[in-house]
């Protein structure tokens, strides 16, 4: 059974998922890495696997630095990564669960009960 904090923890991953993409979009672009949008669009997708994903998800743009031979970018990759990988863990997702709302149980048993008569 799909519960409502199992929906509202996917849509939030799928949120923190954009705001990550979006950021190494405008990590990737301002440090010159081919490829930037398409980079993004792979890390933001893949960030959605939590602990992994979002490693795994900045490899590519690494491997490409590193073949550029640019060590500075690779350096700058390395250190946004990290830096938003802090701020997502430590303060994105607790902000937003904080505000998560909550439904009383009873309200929800009304309420389904209500959807099973109407629905």
């Amino acid at each position: 059974a799909i519960t409502i904090g199992a929906k509202l923890g996917g849509l939030l991953g799928i949120l923190l998922a954009f705001l990550a993409g979006t950021f190494l979009l405008l990590v990737y672009t301002a440090l010159g890495v081919p490829y930037a949008g398409l980079l993004a669009l792979f890390f933001g997708a893949i960030s959605i696997i939590p602990v992994l994903g979002p490693w795994l998800g900045v490899l590519p743009g690494v491997l490409l630095a590193v073949l550029g031979g640019s060590v500075w970018v690779v350096l700058g990759l390395l250190l946004s990564a990290i830096g938003f990988h802090w701020l997502r863990v430590h303060w994105l997702t607790p902000l937003f669960i904080q505000h998560r709302p909550t439904l009383h149980p009873v309200w929800a048993l009304i309420l389904l009960l209500m959807a099973f008569q109407y629905g």
